[in-house]
């Protein structure tokens, strides 16, 4: 049995109704959210907050230093106007606690992945609270995977050393708005493709060359110079891309067989009967698929020692999530399992008026008590 085979997850209208038949139950609620200019960081909290009736609602928010690459007025006003709106929501609820991440080392190279851990340490409260739910809406990946990642180790650590004991429910909140997401576009991308700080075991050691890796894309608009930078990263022996479907647009999945038609089939060569399909707003269901390939190739490959499987992420946070939960059951599992990334260097937001009302909210929950109606 899977850890997450039985999943539990709201979104849309049953969102409030979760949140304000869960919060008339049980106060001190932690927010971990991440600063940055993303118009929907504060919506999730927003619509959260006003079920609550308790005073103990504090928040950490990761404050991530910029890119050295760029130095744009225009995204720093979204930001202190965001953090104006979150200080303003937190008012007479609770505490905002800034945790500072550094993005970026002098010599120019990216260490944020790597100190999201010392960083959360910093704070050592959260069984102080009923809840705690992390908000990735505008967090990059490589910090929300390290984050949840940490989280769930934590989570898992007190049911370990504490049986018994009462811990605190471990969600993730995501706030979908694909109107905006067109209009943040990444500009410029690292030279190089990495493996995600924490899931890099057994990948590049020289003792485990002869066992073939099993590379899992899932694939998202727009991303044909990561893939290539990743695939020359990873040099993988089999390629098995998960393109979203079911989705809001029937025909995305077609759109993205086309778009990387030529790339998957003449230059990788990818066999057709290795496409996998993941609901788009099931972050599960990526999971599972994902899982179950990978568990597939190790077995199937057992003779030659296995198989090591790398994960990357290309396409919305809901399907990230999935990706994200394979690799930490995997890892935990004791396979060999690794996330490989390429990150932008900066991002331009094109849009000047926007309205996040008509955004779609989803909560995942991760860990904790059974949720009973």
């Amino acid at each position: 049995m899977h850890r997450w085979d039985y999943y539990f997850q709201v979104k849309g209208q049953e969102f409030g109704s979760f949140w304000k038949e869960k919060l008339l139950k049980k106060g001190n609620v932690l927010y971990i959210i991440g600063e940055g200019f993303d118009p929907r960081m504060c919506h999730a909290a927003k619509n959260i907050l006003e079920h609550c009736e308790s005073e103990n609602n504090d928040c950490l928010l990761l404050w991530h230093t910029g890119s050295p690459f760029s130095d744009d007025d225009i995204l720093k006003e979204h930001v202190a106007d965001n953090r104006k709106k979150l200080d303003k929501l937190f008012e007479g609820r609770g505490k905002v606690i800034p945790i500072e991440i550094k993005m970026w080392h002098e010599d120019g190279g990216r260490v944020g992945a790597q100190n999201v851990s010392t960083a959360l340490r910093t704070f050592n409260n959260y069984n102080d609270y009923a809840d705690i739910i992390i908000d990735i809406s505008a967090l990059p990946r490589s910090i929300y995977f390290v984050l949840i990642a940490n989280m769930l180790y934590m989570y898992d650590k007190m049911k370990q050393n504490n049986p018994g004991k009462s811990r605190p429910n471990i969600h993730v909140v995501v706030t979908e708005h694909a109107k905006l997401d067109s209009f943040i576009k990444e500009n410029g991308i690292d030279e190089k493709a990495e493996y995600l700080h924490g899931f890099t075991a057994h990948l590049e050691s020289e003792a485990f060359t002869h066992i073939p890796k099993v590379w899992i894309p899932v694939l998202g608009e727009g991303k044909l110079v990561q893939m290539s930078r990743i695939h020359d990263l990873i040099d993988p022996s089999e390629v098995c891309p998960v393109f979203p479907s079911p989705s809001s647009n029937p025909r995305r999945a077609d759109d993205l067989l086309l778009e990387y038609r030529e790339y998957l089939f003449d230059i990788i060569r990818v066999e057709p009967s290795n496409i996998i399909y993941a609901c788009e707003q099931n972050p599960f269901e990526t999971y599972r698929q994902i899982l179950n390939t990978a568990l597939h190739y190790d077995d199937a490959l057992n003779t030659l020692g296995g198989s090591r499987a790398v994960i990357s992420a290309l396409s919305s946070k809901l399907l990230s999530i999935g990706a994200l939960l394979a690799a930490i059951e995997l890892k935990k599992d004791g396979k060999m399992v690794g996330i490989a990334q390429i990150e932008p260097r900066d991002y331009e937001f094109n849009l000047e008026e926007y309205d996040v009302a008509d955004a779609e909210l989803f909560t995942i929950f991760l860990a904790g008590e059974v949720y009973e109606k």
